[in-house]
């Protein structure tokens, strides 16, 4: 029966059978850029740069299948909570520069 089958066709199913049996259990989790955002953010050295490279990082996955929709949502939401936070700073330096001035 392998003789009545090409040689191309028999190497592409094998290697059909090869991918799906390595990627028959992997998965995705947040995306590299994501974390280093959140790294940065506990360390308290965000910036919106930083933000900016974590949401790509995020749309990315999205947008080649990589993360579910409901994945994408949920990072989605806190890429927007610290867009609001990196946009209306109340940081520990303003707050002693209005100290000092009293």
């Amino acid at each position: 029966e392998d003789s009545l089958i090409p040689k191309k066709e028999r190497w592409r199913r094998k290697r059909e059978e090869l991918l799906y049996s390595y990627y028959e259990f992997s998965g995705y989790s947040l995306s590299v850029a994501m974390m280093m955002f959140e790294l940065s953010w506990k360390l308290s050295k965000d910036t919106n740069e930083f933000l900016w490279w974590g949401i790509v990082g995020l749309s990315s996955q999205y947008l080649n299948f990589k993360i579910s929709r409901d994945n994408y949502v949920s990072g989605f939401a806190a890429a927007q909570r610290h867009v609001q936070r990196l946009s209306n700073p109340t940081s520990t330096s303003s707050i002693n520069d209005i100290k000092k001035e009293k």
